[in-house]
């Protein structure tokens, strides 16, 4: 039977967000985010920003998107997830925002699912106008009526208007006529420009490859067991490997298994070097204690030279963190890294990101 991990060295940290308030956007290293009555408000390093919230059902949510910089536009994306598979002919989003005893109806929208059998519809609305039509809509009504197919149900939107003020700030469009909240005559040519992203870049991936069905070394072994599990450590037919060069082996070991995420302590082996233990770069949100070289669900993908990691916040995978990093030759540097905390969420490619860098073409 394997143990799970003692708390201080799983990723206890994952929803500890870095909460700030209306900071002035200019020279933004980390990611800020705030939550107001159940809308989550978040902006990464580079300013871009997402605004989102669930229904009391658990099965719509709307997603409100926008980069930095003077000329970005907003972006509305509408989700319904339910239960079941959806069936229907043509099925389209239609809204209704309410407001003191007003009803402005809105759509249809046409909506898609990934594929025939999806349980999931979505619409992600043109960028200007048409998701700015939506936004100046619901920011001031009190209730969105959603209906799609035979599914209907209500969003509360007490809170929309604060947490889209709250990324005008962080932006610097406040009393321009760019804001989503409050315009003014304030000249956009004020609004400042996207901070410059950081740019990474991976080592080649000639001679690089997974290892199927590795042996552990021992010595990476006798490094794992004072962190980790010892049972899990001992019984290693989850470890996975890979070839990062002709002197070079990558480790992920079994660390700690729960019900929906494996815990992995990941170290690198040179030659005949001793192990070292990987280190992952993380954005301030993600820090908190957790050793650096511990990650859950890892992946590493040869082609594309990025280590990957995704931490389900529970079974249904509508909250957690997910980040990749790229194997520069020397290490691994952040490439991105996206934190929902609310459970119930939304989709992971929905999850805000906290932390975004450049690939370098090669």
């Amino acid at each position: 039977m394997i143990r799970r991990l003692p708390a201080k060295l799983l990723l206890a940290p994952l929803f500890a967000l870095l909460v700030a308030g209306l900071a002035a956007p200019a020279g933004a290293a980390d990611a800020v985010t705030k939550t107001f009555d159940g809308w989550t408000a978040t902006c990464n390093n580079l300013l871009s920003c997402v605004v989102l919230a669930t229904a009391s059902d658990d099965l719509f949510y709307v997603r409100i998107a926008r980069d930095a910089g003077a000329t970005a536009a907003p972006t509305v994306k509408l989700v319904l997830a339910a239960q079941e598979p959806l069936k229907g002919p043509q099925p389209a989003f239609r809204l209704v925002a309410n407001s003191d005893g007003r009803k402005d109806a809105l759509g249809p929208f046409p909506a898609s699912a990934p594929d025939q059998d999806s349980s999931i519809l979505e619409a992600t609305l043109p960028e200007g106008a048409p998701s700015l039509a939506v936004i100046d809509a619901i920011r001031n009504a009190a209730t969105l009526d959603y209906a799609v197919l035979a599914t209907r149900g209500s969003l509360d939107l007490k809170g929309l208007a604060a947490a889209l003020r709250f990324i005008d700030a962080q932006q610097g469009r406040q009393g321009t006529p760019s804001a989503l909240v409050a315009r003014g005559m304030t000249p956009i040519g004020q609004v400042p420009a996207p901070p410059a992203a950081p740019v990474v870049a991976a080592a080649s991936s000639d001679g690089v490859s997974a290892i199927d069905k590795p042996a552990v070394p021992k010595a990476v072994a006798d490094m794992a067991t004072p962190v980790c599990d010892p049972e899990a450590v001992a019984d290693q037919s989850e470890a996975q490997a890979w070839h990062l060069g002709p002197d070079v082996t990558l480790y992920a070991l079994s660390c700690s298994q729960g019900a929906y995420n494996t815990v992995s302590a990941l170290y690198l082996v040179a030659g005949d070097k001793a192990p070292k233990p990987v280190n992952l770069p993380r954005p301030a949100a993600l820090k908190g204690d957790s050793a650096d070289n511990v990650a859950e669900n890892v992946g590493f993908d040869p082609k594309t030279m990025t280590l990957s990691s995704f931490g389900k916040g529970r079974g249904l995978g509508d909250c957690g963190t997910s980040a990749s990093w790229l194997w520069d030759g020397l290490g691994f540097e952040l490439l991105q890294a996206s934190l929902l905390d609310a459970c119930p969420g939304a989709l992971p490619e929905d999850w805000p990101s906290i932390y975004a860098a450049q690939r370098k073409t090669q």
